[in-house]
């Protein structure tokens, strides 16, 4: 993912030492990484989660594994036919891809042009109204637990799914 990530780690007074470990890799690696402004998006959520402020793209949470599920169940596609859309080796891969939820913010222009319309994942917030999905963790992920919740990237907050 093309990113400005010396911008954003220091819009938060984040070193490149504290950034590279809150993503689990070696200083060098997240340095050549800032220099060319690309970084896999499982590292940036990495740091994200150590460093809640850090800036993300706004649609960053829009592109995700679970998201992938969601758009394959709304548009009839089969494992196999993900895996050619995305580009991708295999159907195993794409059913390891939907095994866990993962930030897949490098696949947003396949995204984009595949899946019309959008189907983006939310979660109710106590007040009822609905927030995109941040936590990526199946525990304690109502999103994942209950699968309900979806609307249309871009539409006004609409539910297509409540279970």
């Amino acid at each position: 993912m093309e990113f400005n990530l010396k911008k954003a780690r220091e819009s938060i007074g984040l070193s490149a030492k504290d950034a590279a470990r809150a993503a689990g890799i070696t200083e060098s690696f997240y340095r050549k990484n800032e220099k060319n402004r690309k970084l896999p998006c499982k590292y940036l959520y990495k740091i994200w989660k150590k460093y809640p402020e850090y800036p993300l793209p706004a649609d960053f949470f829009w592109y995700t594994s679970f998201t992938l599920k969601c758009n394959m169940n709304y548009h009839n596609i089969t494992q196999k036919e993900a895996a050619k859309i995305l580009q991708v080796s295999s159907q195993a891969l794409i059913s390891k891809y939907l095994a866990t939820n993962i930030p897949m913010y490098e696949y947003k222009g396949i995204f984009d042009e595949a899946f019309v319309p959008l189907i983006v994942p939310m979660v109710e917030k106590n007040n009822g109204s609905l927030k995109y999905m941040t936590d990526l963790e199946p525990v304690g992920n109502l999103m994942m637990r209950h699968k309900k919740n979806t609307i249309r990237a871009g539409d006004k907050v609409k539910t297509l799914a409540k279970t």
